[in-house]
């Protein structure tokens, strides 16, 4: 009895395995076939994790253009506009360099970006992306003067992140996105 049990069973995952290699058929989820561009926008709230000890909420957005290399690899750019925001409430003024408890910094993005798409072709498909660029930023301080100079600054932006795309019909796709955005110490307020 015991050898019959197993016998159904590894020809069950057999048969499994067999028929998992069939191919799908086309669903509504086509948007990231081979061959095919894509356009997105994306909008969503920024949190500046820096040397300060209170965190804001600010705004930013995004637009991408990509084209699909292979049915899971997508290769695009990504640019947009992004505020930063941190408070410190613990700064005792003790120099000139650190007397201001409020930074923000507005600047503009460019990135090349690729998209890994777990899922590719289904209705529903995860992915992930990482990419490198610049973010051209001004800094701030409370009184709405540059800070510690009235000018641009350039760092390097490494944008990464995950999410899921959800087809809506073959053309068009909603998604949920976390991300972060890595970039160097010239953003913090210590440094210039």
């Amino acid at each position: 009895m015991k050898r019959s049990i197993l016998a159904v069973f590894l020809l069950a995952m057999m048969a499994e395995v067999g028929l998992s290699q069939v191919l799908p058929q086309q669903s509504p989820g086509s948007f990231n076939r081979y061959g095919r561009w894509s356009f997105g926008v994306q909008g969503g709230g920024n949190i500046w994790i820096n040397d300060f000890d209170t965190r804001n909420i600010t705004g930013g957005g995004n637009a991408m253009l990509r084209y699909s290399i292979t049915r899971s690899f997508t290769l695009g750019v990504m640019g947009g506009y992004d505020v930063i925001q941190s408070k410190n409430g613990n700064i005792v003024p003790t120099n000139d360099a650190l007397k201001h408890t409020f930074v923000q910094a507005h600047g503009y993005s460019g990135d090349l970006v690729g998209w890994f798409h777990l899922n590719a072709g289904k209705p529903v498909s995860p992915y992930f992306y990482v990419g490198v660029g610049g973010l051209m930023y001004k800094r701030i301080n409370e009184t709405d003067k540059g800070w510690p100079e009235d000018k641009d600054y350039f760092t390097l932006h490494v944008p990464v992140g995950g999410g899921l795309d959800m087809a809506v019909s073959k053309n068009v796709t909603v998604a949920l996105d976390l991300g972060a955005r890595v970039m160097d110490k010239k953003t913090d307020n210590f440094q210039t």
